[in-house]
């Protein structure tokens, strides 16, 4: 059972570092869509709502960025407690009362 832990923990790891890079190009493609709707708006090309929805997409991209990482860091912590890594750090750095 702990192998399987330990496995299931590491490739929960190797998913959500996948995941990261894949949020990471998203926030980015936001990122200039909005400023290229931003441009045209500014040239009368494009409309306040379309400005409005880029922006929320951005916004969108952004909020799964960060749940992304909070994922990768939920993973990283689960793979350290299956192998046994946070038991030994939360023991160095917790004060003994």
């Amino acid at each position: 059972k702990a192998i399987s832990q330990v496995w299931n923990a590491y490739t929960d790891v190797k998913l959500a570092l996948r995941r990261l890079d894949v949020a990471a190009a998203l926030v980015t493609a936001s990122e200039r869509s909005y400023e290229s709707t931003l441009a045209s708006y500014k040239l009368g090309l494009s409309t306040l709502i379309d400005l409005l929805a880029a922006r929320r997409e951005r916004s969108r991209a952004q909020f799964t960025a960060l749940d992304t990482k909070a994922r990768l860091l939920t993973a990283s912590a689960a793979l350290a407690f299956a192998t046994g890594d946070l038991g030994q750090e939360l023991l160095r750095t917790t004060p003994l009362r």
